[in-house]
């Protein structure tokens, strides 16, 4: 995957609504087309 995330704190939480919109992301490179996909308007 293209996102590196570094973090310094001891915890990170991240619903799975919010892995399906940097899924998308990653998967069509294009911010709108990944709202389109994932239904955000």
């Amino acid at each position: 995957m293209i996102f590196s995330i570094l973090v310094s704190i001891e915890s990170i939480t991240i619903t799975l609504q919010q892995l399906e919109y940097i899924v998308a992301l990653e998967k069509y490179r294009h911010f709108v087309k990944a709202a389109e996909v994932c239904g955000v308007t």
